[in-house]
């Protein structure tokens, strides 16, 4: 995939993941002229009859949509809950980032995207959370931290997404042998491709 950059961001249910992608997708268009993608895999559900596991989910349409061709160089966001626990994709990726939240704010996020206004939608958000969703988050989802580069915690959400940002811009440097596009957005903290690529053993951790 030397014609693509892979970034994959997962994270818990109500953790904004696919909204951080979107940032990260307007500010990378300002800055780069290269087609910029951002796929929702929490859209990607195989049937209506849900497990709560990653079997949910269709990796194959998202390896898929990383065969297309495409001109030049094309930057891929990969958004979901379960964008970190396919081996496949994860050996894809240049960037794996895991967007953490404590379990009361994932409560609280959830209450707010259902648009909770009566106590019965309330009991019925909180029980699908407790029976369902919680436990979804510990078996299968929080694992997949231990595999990312890049931990942000809600906390520290702005400075998380600059930091994604110049890792991409690093990666685009590097496969294309340019000098950094302008200035970096966190220019404190500055990353090596080879570290992100081949020492899977270290990660930077925001919490």
């Amino acid at each position: 995939m030397m014609d693509k950059i892979l970034v994959a961001i997962a994270g818990s249910y109500g953790a904004g993941v696919y909204e951080t992608g979107l940032k990260i997708k307007e500010e990378l268009g300002r800055r780069f002229p290269h087609e910029i993608t951002v796929i929702d895999l929490d859209s990607m559900v195989k049937t209506d009859c849900k497990t709560y596991t990653d079997e949910d989910y269709d990796f194959e349409k998202v390896q898929h949509v990383l065969q297309r061709s495409r001109a030049e160089l094309e930057i891929i966001i990969l958004c979901g809950c379960y964008a970190l626990c396919n081996k496949r994709l994860n050996a894809l990726s240049n960037l794996k980032v895991f967007l953490d939240t404590e379990g009361d704010r994932r409560l609280i996020n959830l209450i707010h995207k259902n648009n909770v206004t009566t106590s019965e939608e309330l009991r019925s958000t909180i029980s699908h959370y407790m029976d369902c969703l919680r436990p979804e988050y510990h078996s299968y989802i929080a694992p997949s931290r231990s595999l990312a580069d890049i931990i942000i915690p809600a906390t520290h959400e702005t400075t998380g997404t600059a930091i994604i940002i110049d890792g991409i811009v690093e990666i685009v440097d590097e496969l294309q042998g340019r000098m950094p596009y302008g200035r970096k957005l966190s220019p404190h903290l500055d990353f090596q491709v080879e570290d992100m690529n081949v020492e899977k053993d270290r990660y930077y951790d925001l919490s």
